[in-house]
């Protein structure tokens, strides 16, 4: 009589559960830190960075094919988890919106161009996307002159169900102003748009603007002015910080940092970045390009100037063939009370056209965009790794941070979407087919001792 040896259940499970993570089908088993987009001005694509045990681990190119200005943002959605997305400028009505459970990168939940026209920044707050856009549209047309503010349900299919548009006004000038959307916030039940407003095309600025808004987006009347061109916001314990170039871009120009007290809506400047963050051995134009703050109250700054008088090996005297910037490390508390920049982690004299900052909380990184190339950096500001071009796939465009990015589950109800796995296309990578099959085969062997049945899982 032929003997049967027959393995445990809870071990044969435990061996299905371990084979099933070597190929991403129960998603995090790894996350990534930050999802960044690259383009060499013609073309562009996406990948992600995860910090692990060793250093890191770049994943170039999970997108290809993407238009020369596509950016790649972050936001949960109506259950919490983090969605990756890109958007297309396609210099007329409306962006080409991709959406992507990290999980999968297959194929995007959405694929959508009714968002908005060139869409600069987004936040999210329990089932709603926020969007703030640099122009936008009448009846279709692209009308590069007004920015809007704009809601997307998450879990109603990604429909976008609330709008406001800032419209055009005349200054004092008798000149056409226009305001365009640059950044946005939730902040204790309300939302925060942040508005630059430009005149005479792009060569004058207004004080930009930050409006508060209800949830809806009814306008509340209550709004802050804060610097000129104004970029870049960060929000720690009822302020945010704002930092504006303080005109067009270029020599000649230098901005400054503001507080505004979301409670009252008060403004005021605590930084002027000529005065306080000026380079000893480039002095000149100072402008305020990036601002970011941890959860601790540190505050990271990026503060320069696009110069005139750049390297020969630069391509001459172009002024945005060279940025002379530095990163600064403070705190909220003394930015608040003192206006002061802290110490300055990191210095530039380099071209390329992406310059910013943003901070990871989970992993205590500040990652930087430096013209070209993006850096890695510790919470004091010391480098830890820079990631060239050739790495990345190409020059980097944008950069947004993932907080657990490829632990986001594998159904799609939350997002009004179809619900499963796409069953070929998720998993550690493209090339995950080997690990697919060996994890299946485990799933196989077990199924009959612990007499379960194996389902295929689709769309």
């Amino acid at each position: 009589m032929q003997k049967k040896y027959l393995v445990p259940r809870s071990l044969c499970a435990l061996f299905c559960a371990a084979a099933l993570a070597v190929c991403g089908l129960f998603p995090g088993t790894a996350d990534a830190d930050v999802f960044y987009a690259v383009s060499n001005y013609s073309t562009g694509s996406a990948g992600t960075i995860a910090k692990t045990a060793s250093g890191f681990s770049v994943k170039a190119n999970l997108v290809n094919n993407l238009g020369r200005d596509a950016w790649g943002l972050s936001f949960r959605n109506s259950a919490g988890n983090e969605r990756a997305m890109v958007r297309e400028y396609r210099y007329g009505p409306n962006d080409t919106v991709y959406i992507w459970d990290p999980a999968n990168w297959k194929t995007p939940i959405v694929n959508e161009s009714t968002f908005g026209s060139n869409i600069h920044a987004v936040t999210s707050h329990g089932q709603y996307l926020f969007a703030v856009t640099y122009e936008g549209y009448f009846n279709g047309v692209s009308y590069q002159d007004s920015g809007e503010i704009l809601r997307v349900d998450t879990a109603n299919g990604y429909k976008t169900d609330r709008r406001w548009q800032y419209e055009m006004f005349t200054n004092s000038l008798g000149a056409a102003c226009s305001p365009h959307g640059e950044a946005v916030i939730v902040y204790n039940g309300k939302v925060y748009a942040l508005f630059a407003i430009s005149y005479y095309g792009v060569s004058q600025y207004e004080d930009s603007e930050l409006i508060e808004f209800e949830m809806d987006l009814t306008p509340t009347g209550r709004r802050a002015k804060v610097g000129k061109n104004a970029l870049r916001m960060a929000e720690y314990n009822g302020k945010a910080y704002v930092a504006a170039i303080g005109g067009y871009q270029g020599p000649m120009t230098s901005g400054n940092i503001c507080e505004v007290d979301l409670n009252t809506m008060t403004s005021r400047k605590i930084i002027d970045c000529a005065d306080s963050m000026q380079d000893p051995v480039r002095p000149g134009s100072v402008s305020g390009y990036g601002i970011t703050i941890a959860k601790d109250g540190t505050a990271y700054l990026l503060a320069g100037s696009y110069s005139g008088d750049s390297d020969p090996g630069m391509g001459g005297n172009d002024k945005y063939t060279a940025y002379n910037g530095r990163i600064f490390v403070t705190t909220a508390e003394a930015l608040s009370a003192m206006g002061d920049p802290g110490e300055v982690a990191a210095s530039y004299f380099d071209s390329g056209f992406s310059w910013d900052i943003v901070f990871d909380d989970k992993d205590s990184t500040l990652w930087c965009m430096v013209g070209k190339a993006l850096e890695a950096r510790d919470k004091n500001g010391a480098l830890v790794r820079r990631f060239e071009p050739a790495e990345l796939g190409d020059n980097i465009y944008s950069v947004a941070v993932m907080d657990d990015l490829e632990n986001s589950g594998g159904g799609e109800g939350n997002d009004g979407q179809g619900g499963g796995f796409d069953g070929g296309g998720g998993g550690c990578d493209s090339g995950a087919d080997a690990g697919f099959a060996a994890a299946l085969l485990a799933v196989l062997c077990c199924a009959r001792m612990i007499r379960v049945r194996v389902q295929k899982w689709t769309e």
